[in-house]
């Protein structure tokens, strides 16, 4: 048999036997005559097949396979393992007791059948001339073929060239699963995580994909589920994963793709350059894995993609560093991506991301106690105002924005504008279809509307704690307490530390009265206000007036909300003071103010004029 060289090593060419199939490596193909049964192999599920029949009857290192097959990629030996697996099902072969392939553990593969050369009778061979047949018949033969041939050309042309599908009810659904750091160092892998969600966002801009947030495929960071089943939880069609190595300013980032359904490998390739470069890097990965998958981008797509500009490497760094903490939502952590993002803008003064990472930490303060969100106000608005003069399409500044000028700032009819743009930058983008429903509709009492949304972003997003926990103050918010307490214990099965989940979980308890069970899942959380008004509705005046007292004295030295004491009062019965409260939110412009409309603590209030006058002044009358 011919071989052929695959990085000093010898590859099968020709047809051989292997038992009863006959292998045509340069078909792809394999074919059991007795049963006119012909099967069709991937390129590389072939030249593993070539390669171990090269080497039939010695054990072949995975090492060295991989290297034979992929000598220019850097693959894992989950793509080997995916090859043996075809090569095993094609073959009819049985794990337990093999016939063809036969795993040696810790050691590699072996083919154990026996390879026979093909002889010139066995198989028709290619490109030789039949013999004479009468002249009609072969004209018609002729005819037959080259109809046969025009329909395949057809065939293929439409289905390669074909127009895309409308996204709406046909986007190719896939997962970025978080790439793997190779650099042995754990202090990298903010950089690592940082990659996989630049890919995330610029694939979430292709409007033709439906792309699984990043929350929810960083769940799976740790866990080992098969492929298809993966596939089956996050109902996606592909898979991307791969790996990421940073020395110095060079960076390789190795990518590959999966039909998840099926488990298949389907293409592989390594992106390298300088860490300057590493936007348009990231831009050539999310563009090769669309045209892999047989998307096309639309002109504003494949601007908004192409057109990436170096960046300064200790900006770059700072930014990234910035993100991974203020994610995190904690007030210590919220405050050390503050100064990473400073420390960019520093670095880099034109250098738009920085200026809105820094604006979404004053955002996020807002929402916890320590300082006026009024004070966080105008240092939020230059922030996001830099960031959008200096790159106006950056979807990230919308975001801020549509969060300033709504729960901020009052002006829902702007705040819309911006959330819209955001989403017309990054349809897909976990961000641009979650504020939307939660800090838009929500306000303004669209609440059928906001849940249709979220459960409709809920499919790209099925295990982002955000997403989840917003399907239940939504439930809370529409007065089904019984199917709110549900998500809410179903979103905490994800993650039991997830506060804003607790939050709302206590909330639905009591207001269905189960005032103990309530109480217990506060009792090991600093809350204390949520558990004054736990006591208050359960009839328990002097503790929660005990605590009442705590917290006026906490707020002489440090901020805290007039919401919370708000609907302290107000399940006191202290009306005129809950008033008071609700005031002083307003001039501070507390973000927590705007669910004024719909949240049920403010129930014992509505019926008062003065609650009506805050509705307007809130510009919630819509």
């Amino acid at each position: 048999m011919r071989a052929i060289s695959v990085e000093g090593k010898k590859t099968v060419e020709d047809d051989f036997r292997l038992g009863p199939w006959l292998v045509q490596p340069q078909l792809n193909s394999i074919s059991d005559k007795d049963r006119s049964d012909e099967r069709r192999l991937e390129p590389k599920v072939m030249q593993v097949l070539a390669y171990l029949a090269e080497h039939a009857g010695e054990v072949v290192p995975k090492e060295e396979l991989i290297k034979a097959v992929w000598p220019d990629v850097f693959v894992t030996d989950d793509a080997l393992a995916r090859c043996i697996s075809e090569l095993r099902r094609a073959l009819e072969d049985d794990t337990r007791e093999p016939r063809f392939i036969q795993t040696i553990v810790k050691g590699g593969y072996r083919l154990i059948a026996e390879v026979k050369p093909v002889e010139e009778a066995d198989t028709p061979k290619r490109g030789v001339p039949v013999a004479a047949t009468p002249r009609r018949p072969l004209v018609l033969a002729a005819a037959f073929l080259v109809l046969a041939f025009l329909f395949a050309v057809g065939y293929l042309g439409w289905r390669w060239f074909r127009p895309p599908s409308a996204p709406t009810g046909s986007q190719v659904r896939l997962a970025v699963l978080p790439l793997q750091n190779l650099s042995g160092d754990a202090e990298q892998q903010y950089f690592t995580d940082g990659m996989t969600e630049a890919i995330i966002t610029d694939l979430a801009q292709i409007g033709a994909l439906r792309v699984i947030s990043r929350t929810s495929a960083l769940a799976y960071r740790d866990r080992r589920d098969t492929l298809p089943a993966m596939a089956r939880e996050l109902k996606v069609d592909h898979v991307v994963e791969g790996s990421v190595l940073r020395a110095g300013n060079r960076v390789r980032i190795t990518v590959q793709l999966l039909d998840a359904r099926n488990d298949r490998h389907l293409w592989a390739q390594n992106y390298e350059g300088d860490l300057r470069d590493i936007l348009r890097l990231q831009s050539e990965v999310a563009q090769a894995i669309a045209r892999e998958v047989r998307v096309r981008l639309t002109p504003g797509e494949q601007a908004r993609l192409s057109n990436r500009a170096r960046v300064n490497p200790k900006a770059y760094e700072f930014m990234l560093k910035g993100y991974h903490h203020t994610l995190k939502w904690k007030k210590s952590e919220v405050f050390k991506g503050r100064e990473y993002f400073q420390q960019a803008i520093a670095e880099d003064p034109g250098y738009a991301p920085a200026y809105a990472g820094l604006a979404d930490t004053y955002i996020t303060q807002g929402f916890q106690w320590g300082v006026r969100p009024a004070e966080l106000l105008p240092k939020a608005e230059a922030a996001v105002a830099q960031a959008i003069r200096l790159d106006g399409e950056l979807f990230p500044a919308y975001h801020a924005q549509g969060m300033l000028q709504g729960v901020y700032k009052r002006n829902w009819p702007e705040a819309e504008r911006q959330f819209r743009r955001a989403r017309e930058l990054a349809p897909q983008d976990e961000w641009s279809t979650y504020l939307y429903p939660v800090y838009y509709l929500v306000p303004l009492g669209r609440l059928d509307e906001a849940l249709e949304r979220i459960q409709r972003n809920r499919e790209s997003a099925p295990l982002s704690l955000n997403v989840n926990g917003s399907v239940g103050w939504i439930r809370l918010f529409r007065r089904e307490y019984g199917l709110a307490v549900d998500q809410f214990r179903k979103t905490l099965e994800l993650d039991p530390s997830f506060e804003h989940a607790r939050t709302g979980l206590v909330v639905a308890l009591a207001e269905l009265g189960r005032f103990e069970e309530a109480l217990a899942v506060r009792q090991s959380l600093d809350y204390i206000e949520q558990n004054a008004w736990v006591w208050a509705l359960a009839g328990k005046q002097a503790e929660a007036r005990r605590v009442r007292s705590q917290l006026i004295e906490r707020s002489k030295g440090e901020y805290v909300g007039g919401w919370e004491l708000a609907w302290l009062h107000a399940a006191l019965g202290e009306k005129d003071l809950a008033f008071q409260q609700l005031a002083r939110s307003y001039q501070d412009h507390q973000p927590q103010l705007a669910h004024l409309k719909v949240d049920p603590r403010m129930d014992p209030l509505r019926s008062d004029p003065r609650f009506r006058e805050l509705v307007r002044k809130m510009n919630l009358e819509q």
